[in-house]
């Protein structure tokens, strides 16, 4: 099975104003909410065993390796929340994700498929 999922935002860097370590936790509550219902509006597949996620983030800045790894966070947990993927564990994504980047107005897509 293959499930692609598409928003028309971006999830902060851990660095950046409002980010991952400079966030308050009720704005980061809100962004998982939105996250979730997003995700629950687009899919109602669920992934059972082990999977593939590839991971594309488009914004008007590239950002470092590290910093955009942990603009997946929220996704990868809501993932989980939402039944999509039994877990973020390794035993059932194989470390780490493979990661895209693209220069151009904000825009994340996340595509699940899979392991045979």
């Amino acid at each position: 099975m293959k499930t692609i999922l598409e928003f028309p935002y971006n999830t902060k860097g851990m660095n950046s104003k409002g980010g991952l370590i400079r966030g308050h936790w009720a704005a980061r509550k809100k962004m998982k909410d939105k996250i979730l219902w997003d995700i629950l509006g687009q899919t109602q597949n669920k992934h059972i065993g082990q999977v593939i996620i590839t991971y594309t983030r488009r914004s008007p800045r590239p950002m470092d390796w590290d910093n955009l790894s942990s603009t997946f966070k929220m996704f990868g947990d809501m993932l989980v929340k939402a039944s999509v993927i039994k877990d973020d564990s390794p035993k059932f994504v194989p470390c780490p994700p493979e990661l895209k980047q693209e220069k151009g107005k904000a825009w994340t897509q996340i595509i699940i498929e899979d392991v045979k």
